[in-house]
């Protein structure tokens, strides 16, 4: 008997686990054909409302050692405004103890190491970039994109470029012999006041980094010149830091790079200008809905969308809810120039007024599995018209229900790393407007 009864409660364990599957459209249905999902009904005209709103501040310093890339320059953007990436840097040691008696300087140099996955926008036009030394030290907690630092107005060094990303080649004195490497790099010689002004610390100064941070807290890389690109720095390279080359007892080339650790503060302020671009009317519209909608990286605008009648629909098992958006014409004319945002994220204010990504995205982040095969957000290309598709089932359901809001915020991930951008039709286009394609079953 007990045999018998532990089956049993085996067995039922496992029919209430599977119930409780069939009401996840994102486990089960949503993959159903129309001809085997009886009983299920369809709509594409449930109302949505839709808006372009002002982004927040977003965390640009990274404290967990894997951010590579980082923005810098001025993109003056037909759509979207000027936006800038102001760099901060906090160059340290490469060691401790170093002896710069009987050595002459021969040059100094900050080294940002190109990252072509930050790279956006025309690269054609001269680039222009200073370098200042900061009065003030970086914290190493995280920093917002909104906080700026002060710094000597004196510029330690300037370039005005068209960037290469092709390799250069340079000499590497790192074992004390002339070594020929080649990488792609960005090199902006440094005043040799200051090269020769750290050559002459006393040597208590290059004891620890603590002890340098004393002298340089740091380093602000700020553009000087309005583009219609941004640069995309790699400040995890080897490479990139200040390398000061001298050479000693008249005879030895050397050189000693002052790098960025792993402990080292790297950080990007932005701003964003949207005065007189298209995207303002569309920010400060008093509509309820609009017919176009912004989305760009940094910390610029984001997409809302409402789905206000959610709640209406009653009792129901949402088989599949797919948001779709189509991309605007305004930013197809341009797209060999700036791309379209490879992929938009949907997120929700959750019960602790945390902006998180929806369920249909974290949890199959979380299940490890294929977004493209189960949420998309992906731009597609069907019959001439170019569209993102967005499977928002499990979330919808939650709506529905009412246990989730019915706001959702069109946005990207990794926001802080890159300046792509999107145009979409709002729900109010008057040709293809943005719509929730929904089947349901009724209970």
């Amino acid at each position: 008997m007990k045999g018998i009864s532990k089956g049993l409660g085996l067995l039922l364990a496992s029919m209430a686990l599977f119930f409780s599957a069939c009401s996840d459209p994102a486990l089960f249905g949503s993959d159903l054909l129309e001809e085997d999902q009886l009983g299920t009904e369809s709509t594409d005209t449930l109302t949505l409302l839709t808006k372009t709103i002002a982004g927040e501040p977003v965390v640009t310093s990274d404290t967990t050692f894997v951010q590579a890339n980082y923005l810098l320059g001025r993109l003056d953007d037909p759509y979207f405004g000027v936006s800038v990436s102001n760099m901060y840097i906090q160059p340290k040691l490469e060691f401790v103890s170093v002896d710069f008696s009987n050595a002459e300087l021969d040059s100094i140099v900050l080294i940002l190491a190109y990252d072509s996955a930050g790279l956006y926008g025309p690269l054609e036009e001269p680039f222009g970039l200073e370098v200042f030394r900061l009065d003030q030290d970086l914290p190493s907690a995280n920093l917002t994109s909104d906080q700026s630092f002060t710094y000597n107005p004196m510029p330690l060094g300037s370039k005005t470029f068209v960037p290469n990303l092709d390799s250069i080649t340079f000499y590497d004195y790192a074992l004390n012999v002339r070594d020929t490497v080649s990488r792609s790099q960005l090199r902006i010689p440094l005043a040799r006041e200051f090269g020769e002004e750290i050559m002459s610390l006393d040597t208590s100064f290059f004891s620890s980094n603590d002890d340098f941070l004393n002298y340089l807290r740091g380093l602000t890389i700020r553009p000087t010149s309005e583009t219609k690109g941004m640069l995309g720095i790699n400040l995890l390279d080897a490479y990139t830091g200040v390398m000061l080359y001298y050479t000693r007892d008249d005879t030895l080339n050397q050189q000693f790079q002052f790098n960025l650790d792993l402990f080292s503060t790297r950080y990007t302020e932005f701003q964003h200008d949207i005065s007189g671009a298209p995207v303002e009317q569309f920010v400060n519209a008093e509509s309820v809905s609009d017919s176009l909608v912004f989305v760009q990286g940094m910390a610029g605008v984001i997409g809302k969308v409402s789905i206000p009648h959610a709640k209406n629909l009653g009792d129901v098992i949402v088989n599949k809810a797919e948001l779709y958006v189509p991309v605007a014409s305004e930013s197809n004319e341009d797209y060999k120039s700036y791309p379209l945002i490879d992929r938009i994220m949907l997120y929700y204010t959750n019960a602790d007024g945390e902006i998180v990504l929806i369920d249909d995205i974290q949890g199959n982040l979380d299940r490890r599995l294929d977004l493209d095969a189960t949420y998309g957000g992906t731009e597609s290309y069907e019959d001439f018209i170019s569209a993102y598709k967005l499977n928002i089932s499990s979330h919808f359901q939650k709506m529905v229900e009412g246990t989730a809001p019915t706001e959702l915020y069109i946005s990207l991930l990794n926001k802080d790393r890159t300046a792509d951008r999107s145009i979409v039709h709002g729900a109010t286009h008057s040709r293809l407007p943005m719509k929730l394609k929904l089947t349901y079953t009724p209970l």
